[in-house]
């Protein structure tokens, strides 16, 4: 029996993979259960009408965001994800060919579509909490990584001409072939950026964060956000983890 009067302590905020047992009283469907009523946002694979038939408990609804490949419509919706395979079929990557003067697809290391679609994901939790607390109900965010190439080559596009050549003059004019695969263009992109003194790899961007997960610090990139005026402490409480390596995540 789910009780609304006893919250988990401390309270949690981001389910993932709530299936994963969670204590020694319960498990699989109480614990899912018992989660989504405590937490502000459920992130796949549990399914929105159980999530939402849970939600009827609490005094507000919940969030719930969901991501795969191809689209949550279609007849690949089923299929289990590929990032480079989005890159082919939605022309990323064959525009990337042509930026080298070939007219073959070669799978592009930037912009990574993979991650940006978790970017894209995050931002459209950020915005329905913004409407949750304004408007109430729930909400569900559909991400899938062919929705960011689509919007990325039908609204972003190519560079133009000029400034595309200026900007591969400035690492050699590099080619890569469509049987080079990331284990062959990653290295060399580090490479050329490195030799380069790319802006990015400047320490000013970069910081050491305890990883829990693993027990280690690990060197990453700072936060780009922060309120001077205090009030929130933004950071991670966990921290990734290699595939394989713990049980659920609860932040």
């Amino acid at each position: 029996m789910i009780d609304p009067h006893d919250p988990p302590s401390p309270p949690y905020c981001i389910i993932h993979n709530p299936l994963h047992k969670f204590s020694s009283r319960w498990n699989g469907r109480s614990c899912l259960s018992y989660l989504i009523l405590w937490s502000e946002i459920t992130i796949y694979p549990c399914h929105w009408c159980y999530a939402e038939s849970v939600s009827a408990l609490r005094e507000m609804g919940i969030v719930y965001a969901h991501e795969n490949c191809y689209g949550w419509n279609g007849p690949w919706a089923h299929r289990s994800e590929w990032q480079q395979i989005s890159d082919a079929v939605t022309g990323v990557s064959l525009e990337f060919g042509r930026a080298m003067g070939l007219d073959e697809p070669i799978t592009p290391i930037f912009p990574n579509s993979d991650f940006c679609t978790g970017v894209s994901g995050a931002m459209g939790i950020l915005d329905v909490l913004i409407q949750r607390g304004e408007k109430g109900e729930s909400y569900v965010v559909d991400v899938a990584i062919n929705y960011y190439n689509r919007w990325f080559v039908n609204s972003r596009g190519t560079y133009p001409p000029e400034i595309w050549d200026d900007l591969w003059s400035c690492y050699d004019h590099f080619v890569f072939r469509s049987s080079d695969n990331t284990g062959i263009t990653i290295p060399a992109w580090l490479q050329w950026l490195r030799k380069k003194k790319t802006p990015g790899f400047d320490e000013k961007y970069f910081e050491l964060r305890k990883n829990a997960a693993l027990g280690i610090d690990v060197r990453t990139i700072k936060l780009v956000l922060n309120f001077v005026e205090g009030g929130v402490e933004v950071g991670y409480n966990v921290g990734s983890r290699p595939n394989g390596m713990g049980g659920q995540r609860i932040f």
